[in-house]
Formats: C-alpha cells, sequence, structure tokens
C-alpha cells in the first residue's frame, strides 16, 4: 500500500542510497539536530507517500568508537516503532504490568556495546557502544509492541499488560535532542518538541501464542468528546459493544495508535 501510494517510487530507495567516508564524516560533524533534519529532507526526496507523511518519522542510531570517540550517526525511517519487552517480561509464568515509559526506556535509554567493528576515523577494529533515540516524529504513532518470543520451536508470547494513560503521553525524553538542542526554524514539526500523544486505538490478542487465539480491537473517534460520539467501543468479528478505557487496560495490547496533541 505504502509504495503504490509513493509518487516517488521510481526513484532510488532511501535505503540504496550510499555514502562515501567523506560525506559520512561531513555529515557526523554537522550539529546532531541539522544533520536529522538533512537526513529526513533526503528520506522525503524518495517517499512522497501520504503513509509516510502521516505515519513516518526517524529513528537514530549513535555509535561512539571507545578508543578515539568518534561518534558515527546513522539514521532509520519507521511507519510503525517496534518495541520490544525487556527479559523479565518473558516466559509463559510472567504476569503483571509494566509502563509504555519502561518499554520505551527499554529501547532508546539502553546502552549496548557493539564488538570488533572498523573505526571510520581510527580505522581500527574496536569496541562500541551503541544508543538508540528517536529523531523526528510523526503526526500520528504506531507502536508494535512486540509480544511474540522466537524461543527455536515455537513463537511464545509475552503476557505482561502494558499500563499508560490514555491522554498526554510524553516521548519527549526519548527524542535525541531532549535537553539543549534547539531546531533549525525551518524544521518540520516532527523535530519540535514538547512531543505529546492521545491514544485512539488498540489492538489486543487473547490466548497464549501467536497460533491460537484471538484479536480484538478497541476504538474512539479522537475527534469527537469522549462522552458521546466520541466514546471507546471494542470490535471482535461482527460483534461491536460500548467500552472504556480501563477495560483497554485490562488486556494484552499488541499494536498502539496514537494522536500527537495538537493535530
Amino acid at each position: 500500500m505504502t509504495d503504490e501510494l509513493n509518487f516517488k517510487r521510481d526513484v532510488i530507495p532511501y535505503a540504496q542510497i550510499t555514502n562515501g567516508d567523506e560525506q559520512l564524516d561531513a555529515r557526523n560533524k554537522l550539529p546532531p539536530i541539522q544533520a536529522a533534519y538533512n537526513e529526513w529532507q533526503l528520506f522525503q526526496t524518495t517517499d512522497d507517500s501520504l503513509v509516510s507523511k502521516l505515519f513516518g518519522g526517524l529513528d537514530m542510531t549513535s555509535i561512539t568508537c571507545k578508543n578515539c570517540h568518534y561518534i558515527s550517526k546513522r539514521w532509520t525511517p519507521f511507519q510503525s516503532l517496534n518495541v520490544n519487552f525487556p527479559p523479565n517480561c518473558h516466559g509463559q509464568s510472567s504476569q503483571g504490568t509494566i509502563g509504555l515509559d519502561q518499554l520505551f526506556a527499554h529501547k532508546y535509554d539502553h546502552t549496548e556495546v557493539v564488538h570488533g567493528v572498523e573505526c571510520q576515523s581510527c580505522k581500527k577494529k574496536v569496541n562500541f557502544t551503541r544508543i538508540d533515540r528517536l529523531s523526528s516524529v510523526p503526526d500520528y504513532l504506531v507502536v508494535n509492541l512486540v509480544r511474540f518470543e522466537n524461543t527455536g520451536s515455537s513463537l511464545d508470547k509475552v503476557k505482561t499488560r502494558v499500563i499508560f494513560q490514555e491522554k498526554d503521553i510524553d516521548i519527549t525524553r526519548f527524542w535525541f535532542g531532549y535537553g539543549g538542542a534547539k531546531s533549525p526554524n525551518t524544521v518540520s514539526p516532527g523535530f519540535n518538541p514538547p512531543f505529546l500523544y492521545d491514544c485512539y486505538a488498540a489492538v489486543a490478542h487473547r490466548g497464549n501464542s501467536i497460533l491460537s487465539g484471538h484479536y480484538l480491537t478497541f476504538a474512539r473517534s479522537p475527534d469527537k468528546p469522549l462522552t458521546g460520539a466520541g466514546s471507546w467501543h471494542s470490535f471482535s468479528d461482527k460483534i461491536i459493544q460500548k467500552s472504556s478505557w480501563d477495560e483497554v487496560q485490562k488486556h494484552e495490547l499488541t499494536i498502539l495508535f496514537l494522536k500527537r496533541k495538537g493535530v
């Protein structure tokens, strides 16, 4: 669907664009906010679909050489965010709850050591530290909660429920410019904090594995009052019922649909 809506699908895809060492080095030396904005503009020269305009964002991976401290940055476009559960949530016996902010922290506040990579600057094979951050966020954010764990013989389900507030979900602190970076004057709204969202839909799964169970959807009309036509409803095959946010939180959610405040 995305490709069919992309009026620039005949140009080289963003993922296939390659840069030489000099270009990469020049980009890495730019102020991070300017480099990220340039990268987003480059992506837009290859993708002009309505899906990307509404749901598209940009992740940034930053790796730091432990030998010379050179910082190399890479950007990855997304139309939905895959958010994994931490190890303590895995296993059939693991139940309980976890906050959505804790899942984002597991994805974006986690530092990983990468071994034996050749540094672009000192040209030595050394260890790097890696951290991922949000770079540009969309008006409509889709969060995929990765519930199914590949154990080799099956896809076991993480049954921990995810708890969060319905409105004013703040993901600003996971943005790479949090704490002082200023956006260029001409930058798109995706680079301008704060990043506050309201939940308007969610998909839940009942069952123990990806091979069994049932999916149902909870949704409301975000442009209508919650006490009227904009109230929560559940959708299960042909059955549609009135629901509530409290009911949504009782289920094992797999996909969240968030709308940015002010959109």
